[in-house]
């Protein structure tokens, strides 16, 4: 289930491609508090200008996301790529570091996108590849699942 961002909103994505999800939450969203929203599936709808602009490697990776962690906020300029975008990208960031340690778990790649909603559709503005991170020999791989790493905010 894709996300719906708001018109005049930016947002920071990290998408994470076949990442281990627990498959009950596949296709689901998980809202975590602080506008920042655990899709899992691909984060939103891409439009055909923007899929070219990004190209089919990266349109394939974002297809296969499995996991995408999204901040976004309302902006009073969101044609603009600035230092809200760059906040927004370490809010999703951070959450999915503290992802990384509080359990291991098995990714093939990632991507992180920034960009916004001016009105009409989401805009990729800024599209870069998550480094990879190592996992330690002997770790047992587990599935990311909402009862041992997420807990909604009420």
């Amino acid at each position: 289930m894709p996300f719906t961002l708001p018109g005049g909103h930016k947002f920071g994505c990290v998408c994470l491609v076949n990442a281990g999800v627990d498959r009950t939450l596949r296709d689901g969203l998980l809202d975590l508090g602080n506008s920042v929203t655990a899709i899992f599936g691909p984060p939103f709808e891409i439009e055909q200008h923007w899929r070219e602009w990004l190209g089919s490697v990266k349109v394939g990776s974002l297809a296969q996301t499995s996991l995408a962690l999204l901040a976004h906020t309302q902006s009073t300029h969101p044609e603009i790529l600035d230092h809200e975008n760059e906040a927004l990208v370490r809010n999703a960031s951070s959450i999915f570091y503290g992802l990384l340690m509080a359990e291991v778990f098995h990714h093939d790649r990632g991507l992180v996108l920034s960009g916004a909603n001016t009105g009409g559709g989401v805009s990729v503005r800024q599209v870069s590849d998550l480094e990879p991170h190592v996992r330690p020999n002997g770790v047992h791989v587990r599935r990311i699942s909402v009862t041992t790493h997420f807990h909604e905010r009420h």
